[in-house]
């Protein structure tokens, strides 16, 4: 997630708990176009689209996965490999280098 998006998703969660409600990513979109050129790379071909939003895998999901601690201690000794997209848009390569500094060394 990029660092501009977290203040508005902290203020989004910290309504929806006064409200009693939770927030969910939406499944499936009705115009599944939307989805095509959504993340980075080349836009999605007709077969990998229909894949992307068919509604057995877009679900309707929490986001409270963004808040989950994660602990890399448990990881120590494991070998790592972080794929870094270079054609990310949404998340750019200077802040996926970024957010793999956590992880136990080495990395390749």
């Amino acid at each position: 997630m990029k660092g501009r998006h977290r203040e508005g998703l902290l203020l989004s969660i910290s309504a929806a708990a006064r409200d009693d409600r939770t927030i969910t990513l939406p499944g499936p979109p009705d115009d599944p176009e939307s989805f095509r050129k959504a993340y980075g790379g080349d836009p999605l071909d007709d077969d990998t689209l229909a894949f992307v939003v068919d509604p057995i895998r877009c679900v309707e999901d929490t986001v409270h996965h963004y808040f989950q601690p994660v602990h890399w201690s448990v990881a120590t000794g494991v070998p790592i490999t972080y794929v870094l997209n270079e054609r990310d848009r949404p998340v750019p390569p200077a802040t996926q280098e970024e957010m793999a500094q956590p992880l136990p060394q080495p990395v390749h």
